[in-house]
């Protein structure tokens, strides 16, 4: 597993592992999980419209994918 999810992880889980050694999330840390991948996926696509402000497409095309990120998961 990628070591930013399971920071990510290990920052919203109380309670890290049951019984079997399965993470285990109640839906208030399920949620704040999910939101702070989004959050993630959203910054590195803001870098990429920043990174690239002189190109007009390629901040457009970020600022259009952060809003359709957004959008579809029910971020404001």
């Amino acid at each position: 597993m990628n070591t930013r999810i399971k920071d990510l992880a290990l920052d919203c889980i109380v309670e890290t592992l049951n019984d079997s050694g399965h993470w285990v999330f109640n839906d208030a840390e399920l949620d704040k999980f999910a939101k702070q991948i989004i959050q993630e996926c959203i910054a590195e696509v803001s870098m990429v419209g920043i990174s690239n402000s002189h190109h007009d497409d390629i901040s457009w095309a970020a600022c259009k994918s952060i809003e359709l990120i957004k959008s579809r998961f029910a971020m404001e």
